[in-house]
């Protein structure tokens, strides 16, 4: 049996962007910062993985977030894949 699910905590990288829907529903669209350790050598390096967020029904799920602020997003992965020009692409 598989699971998707995902618990991401880090900082929002600009300000939530919230936008209303055709049916009235709000999107709200954030990315979220989160550093990984790697080893380079001798010394450690952050490594930042930036994670693109989105979150239906927005206004009664969250405040207005803004650039900086700490967050805790639990959720599921979904990966959109698309073709351009002959090259596949997946984000």
């Amino acid at each position: 049996m598989a699971v998707n699910s995902v618990c991401v905590t880090g900082n929002l990288v600009r300000d939530c962007e919230v936008f209303a829907t055709k049916t009235g529903s709000e999107i709200a669209n954030f990315t979220v910062a989160v550093n990984d350790r790697v080893k380079n050598g001798d010394e450690w390096e952050d490594y930042p993985n930036y994670i693109d967020c989105k979150l239906f029904n927005a206004t009664k799920r969250i405040p207005r977030l803004t650039k900086g602020a700490k967050v805790a997003v639990y959720g599921k992965i979904h990966q959109d894949r698309w073709e351009k020009d002959g090259k596949k692409y997946s984000k």
